[in-house]
């Protein structure tokens, strides 16, 4: 918890290069030099000076343990959620309403009156080997093909393979 208070700290002081040295290099093209800085003085523009750190906590999720570091400023609350690896470096940053990621953890899916689960079979699939293996869901359409095909890859940082982000799961309900 210290880390992710330490590095919600350097930011809030302007020292956005100390941040930018923590990102992990797999997640570096996705966080360009500037970023972060451009992205905390959006959030200042929006919702007022940083006042203060408020409440720290840690929320497990499927994709990894997320350190969650409540930010006051003048007109809003928001959570600056953080993951971090084995080195502490940075590999998941992300902003969002407070409460948000707890949220996600404790939801429960409920499909949309339009879904029509009977008309299509699921079945797990991993694609690639060894280290760089993916796991996934091939969902098929009943009948007779043939079927166009799309493949969904999520993003980085804590969402799981529905993009799961409360209230929606914008892959889930495709």
């Amino acid at each position: 918890m210290d880390t992710a208070q330490q590095i919600v700290t350097q930011v809030a002081h302007g020292d956005f290069a100390a941040v930018e040295q923590r990102l992990a290099d797999r997640i570096k093209p996705f966080i360009p030099v500037g970023t972060i800085q451009a992205t905390w003085q959006g959030l200042e523009q929006q919702y007022g000076a940083f006042q203060e750190l408020g409440q720290t906590s840690a929320v497990q999720t499927p994709q990894g343990l997320v350190q969650v570091v409540t930010c006051v400023f003048e007109r809003a609350s928001l959570d600056v959620n953080i993951v971090l690896n084995d080195a502490s470096e940075i590999i998941g940053l992300t902003v969002t309403p407070v409460g948000t990621i707890e949220q996600q953890v404790n939801a429960t899916y409920e499909p949309p009156p339009y879904a029509q689960p009977e008309r299509f079979q699921e079945q797990e699939v991993q694609i690639g080997h060894g280290r760089w293996v993916l796991p996934g869901t091939l969902s098929l359409p009943r009948g007779d093909g043939p079927f166009a095909a799309v493949l969904l890859v999520h993003g980085s940082g804590p969402q799981d393979r529905d993009e799961t982000l409360p209230p929606p799961t914008p892959w889930l309900v495709m």
